[in-house]
């Protein structure tokens, strides 16, 4: 997901960028020469349970891979609902640079349609109808895959998965953990990024995202890998 989560606080956490069911249709060419993964996160907000979140990835012999998500987010107190969120979006990456990404995202009653395009030199993104150029590195708020580290240059840029916003944070290598997941601990990849996002990542051995952890208007936020299930071609 986005810091909360990505676009919206809430997306840019879950960005992110949480539906109780992702619903992904690809054609059947596309489906046979792909590999598909599916991941199943729980979302929890100050420790309760608040939503889920889904996330397909299709990955092609041509080195091109898909990434689908849904998220759906509700907190209550009681019976009434404080806070709602849901979130679409599919992102397509080749050669480690993000080529497009198209997404929907409905934070507590403020909506979002985005489309984001690689060009020569920027990522042109539309936003509602508005159109901004970013930095063509931008690295969307969803966080499903770890990026490529640059020793001795902690800055990243970031894209708001569900605002398009333009975000900046210092991102920390913290190291090698045991990460709670699927009902187990796996080794992950923790890395921590600081700055207009306060965000936590772990990433397993496929540098997919196993775990999120971040502060969103003072409460914290988490998604935990419950399920994950591989198709191989």
């Amino acid at each position: 997901m986005k810091r909360c989560a990505t676009p919206g606080a809430w997306a840019r956490c879950f960005a992110l960028h949480l539906l109780p069911s992702l619903a992904m249709t690809l054609p059947t060419a596309q489906a046979q020469a792909a590999d598909v993964e599916q991941r199943e996160f729980a979302v929890q907000v100050d420790g309760k349970q608040a939503g889920s979140y889904q996330l397909t990835i299709a990955s092609q012999d041509d080195g091109t891979t898909t990434a689908s998500s849904a998220a759906s987010v509700s907190v209550k107190l009681g019976l009434l609902p404080l806070y709602t969120y849901t979130y679409r979006g599919t992102e397509t990456w080749k050669a480690g640079a993000l080529v497009r990404m198209d997404s929907s995202a409905n934070d507590n009653g403020k909506r979002f349609a985005l489309t984001a395009v690689a060009e020569a030199n920027s990522l042109r993104v539309t936003v509602n109808g508005q159109t901004r150029a970013h930095p063509p590195q931008a690295w969307p708020t969803s966080y499903w895959r770890l990026p490529e580290l640059r020793p001795g240059d902690p800055n990243v840029k970031l894209l708001d998965a569900d605002t398009g916003r333009a975000l900046q944070a210092q991102l920390t290598d913290v190291g090698m953990e045991q990460v709670p997941a699927l009902g187990k601990t796996i080794p992950c990849r923790h890395v921590r990024l600081r700055g207009d996002v306060q965000v936590d990542l772990w990433y397993d051995d496929a540098q997919r995202l196993v775990r999120q952890e971040s502060i969103e208007d003072s409460h914290k936020t988490a998604l935990e890998l419950t399920r994950c299930q591989r198709t191989p071609r």
